[in-house]
């Protein structure tokens, strides 16, 4: 994914008020648990109830039994499209997802996921600005 694809979804992204808080989200989640609305607010210098109304009614959160956020595009739960960086795993809903990750984290590291046509193992190996490798390597794929 080039840098200016990344640009791109960004401001998609941020046209939709609820979103505002998913790349702040992504890297708090990053570190392997669960963040809470307090967290989340103070780490994006928010309001707690703007965070909380923001995310409680989306549907595509993730809260754990504690009330805390464990997922939002990049999840703690595991699913077939892992990104792993730094020692670290976490998972996308889609490999679409997983292949965003080290641009929204600003990480190297290496996506598994599945090839829906042949069902076979997929790893694509990614810097923050580039694709390094691809394995099975295809006709689609030029460094």
């Amino acid at each position: 994914m080039k840098e200016q694809d990344v640009a791109r979804s960004v401001a998609v992204i941020e046209q939709y008020e609820e979103f505002k808080f998913l790349f702040q989200l992504a890297r708090l989640l990053a570190r392997g648990e669960a963040v809470t609305v307090e967290e989340l607010a103070a780490a994006g210098g928010w309001l707690v109830e703007e965070v909380r109304g923001g995310l409680q009614g989306h549907p595509s959160v993730e809260w754990d039994e504690a009330g805390r956020i464990v997922g939002f595009g990049l999840t703690l739960r595991p699913t077939p499209h892992r990104f792993r960086f730094n020692g670290r795993t976490v998972y996308g809903w889609c490999a679409s997802d997983a292949l965003m990750f080290p641009a929204m984290l600003g990480k190297a590291g290496i996506v598994h996921s599945t090839c829906p046509a042949t069902g076979e193992p997929v790893r694509v190996e990614l810097a923050p600005d580039r694709v390094v490798s691809v394995d099975p390597p295809g006709r689609w794929y030029r460094r």
